[in-house]
């Protein structure tokens, strides 16, 4: 992420367990900052992050997004101003729940057409 200055009261846009938030800076301390939530840009993704498209895996984590003004500690490094208009929270909750299932329906749609084209591939070879 740029790195640019903020300062508490500034609203900027941070990144925090795989979700992206618009948020108020509440509190900088030397590495990490206290956020306030005030929108959701990006649904957190589910399952294993560390073994992402995997199902059989000890735990198959479901992320819900950060509360309207829950306050969350996140690394300096994951902020950066945030320049746009701050969208109700309530309505970028929604579209970015809608815009991850379009983006888990698309990759399952190109799943299921690439094993299509390799089970033809199959019975050629």
């Amino acid at each position: 992420m740029e790195k640019m200055d903020v300062s508490p009261d500034s609203i900027v846009q941070v990144n925090y367990k795989s979700g992206v938030y618009v948020a108020k800076l509440v509190e900088k301390r030397e590495s990490t900052a206290i956020v306030e939530i005030l929108a959701v840009l990006e649904h957190p993704k589910q399952g294993d992050l560390h073994h992402q498209y995997e199902t059989d895996v000890a735990m198959f984590h479901q992320r819900k997004a950060l509360a309207y003004l829950e306050k969350a500690r996140v690394a300096n490094a994951q902020i950066k101003k945030y320049m746009g208009q701050i969208p109700s929270y309530d309505v970028s909750l929604q579209a970015a729940l809608q815009k991850e299932i379009a983006s888990m329906e698309h990759l399952v749609k190109w799943a299921q057409m690439s094993l299509h084209h390799l089970s033809d591939l199959q019975k050629q070879y």
